[in-house]
């Protein structure tokens, strides 16, 4: 293969920001147990014993025994979560500002 051929299809191959670390686009796919834990607002202890018993599809251990889930196993990106976490930011500024109500007192 020529050498300007093989820099087009390495180049290809690499995504934006890789710093030619083979994990790097494995790192893309999988969520570490803190991410999962934030977007399901649970302990990292419960996504491990969920991950016991088999509830995530896809995921695995590396071979540093480090557990790694599938974003395969989600419905949402990390696009939406983050967009979300942004709206409910503003709804409790919102709700910060009204102050208290008083249902009764209307």
């Amino acid at each position: 293969m020529e050498k300007h051929t093989r820099s087009k299809v390495k180049a290809s191959l690499l995504t934006a920001g890789d710093t030619g670390n083979p994990k790097f686009k494995e790192d893309k796919l999988y969520y570490k147990p803190s991410e999962v834990s934030e977007k399901l607002g649970v302990s990292e202890e419960i996504i491990r014993r969920m991950f016991e018993k088999d509830k995530f599809k896809g995921a695995r251990k590396t071979d540093g025994e480090h557990l790694r889930i599938s974003k395969d196993a989600f419905i949402t990106t990390t696009e939406l979560d983050t967009k979300a976490k942004e709206i409910l930011v503003r709804i409790d500024l919102k709700s910060q500002k009204a102050g208290d109500v008083d249902e009764f007192n209307l």
